[in-house]
C-alpha cells in the first residue's frame, strides 16, 4: 500500500501541504500522494466529510486518506487511524468520517498516541507535519494498524450527521 490522499484547509498558497508531502516522502520515498482537495472552507468539518464521502469509493485498495481540517488542533481531542474493507483514514476525532463509519464495515479503529511514530517535537498547531504525516508515511510501508495505539470501539469517537446540502461548487 503506497497510495496517500490529502484533504484539508490549508488551501494551496503556502508551504504547509508541500511540507506534509516532505514528510511523507521522508519515510516512504515511494509513496504516491495525491491531492484530494486543499480548498474546504477553514475549519468546516461537515464540508470535508461531505466531500470525503463522495470521494474515497473511487480509490484502489488499500488508499490512506489523510483529513486534515482540524478546530480542535492542540485540545485534547484524539487522532484516529480507522480501517475499513478497502481503506484507510486517518483523520481527527471530530466527525469528518462520520459518513464513512455510516456507509463502510468498520475493521479497526486506532486512537493515534504512539509517539514512536512521531516527528519531535511535537507542535501545538501543526499535528499535520508531526503526527499526520508520519503515521501516513509509516502505514504506507505495511506498519501494522496496532502499532500506532490501542483499539478504540465505534462508540468512543465522534460522529455528526450532515444535514446541511452542499452543492459541488462549495466543495472543489
Amino acid at each position: 500500500m503506497s497510495l496517500i490522499v490529502l484533504m484539508s484547509d490549508f488551501g494551496v498558497e503556502d508551504n504547509y501541504v508541500g511540507v506534509m508531502k516532505g514528510v511523507m516522502k521522508n519515510i516512504n520515498p515511494d509513496a504516491d500522494i495525491i491531492d484530494l482537495n486543499h480548498n474546504i472552507e477553514p475549519q468546516n468539518i461537515k464540508q470535508a466529510g461531505f466531500c470525503l464521502s463522495g470521494s474515497y469509493k473511487f480509490f484502489p485498495k488499500g488508499t490512506i486518506f489523510v483529513c486534515v481540517v482540524d478546530p480542535g488542533v492542540g485540545s485534547e481531542r484524539k487522532i484516529i487511524l480507522l480501517k475499513t474493507k478497502k481503506h484507510y483514514f486517518i483523520a481527527p476525532d471530530n466527525g469528518i468520517i462520520s459518513d464513512v463509519v455510516k456507509n463502510e464495515k468498520v475493521e479497526k479503529i486506532t486512537w493515534v498516541n504512539n509517539g514512536k511514530y512521531f516527528l519531535t517535537p511535537v507542535s501545538n498547531t501543526f499535528h499535520s507535519r508531526d503526527i499526520f504525516s508520519p503515521v501516513s508515511g509509516w502505514l504506507s510501508l505495511g506498519t501494522d494498524i496496532n502499532k500506532f495505539g490501542p483499539a478504540i470501539t465505534i462508540e468512543n469517537i465522534v460522529k455528526i450527521r450532515y444535514n446541511k446540502p452542499y452543492r459541488r461548487e462549495n466543495i472543489c
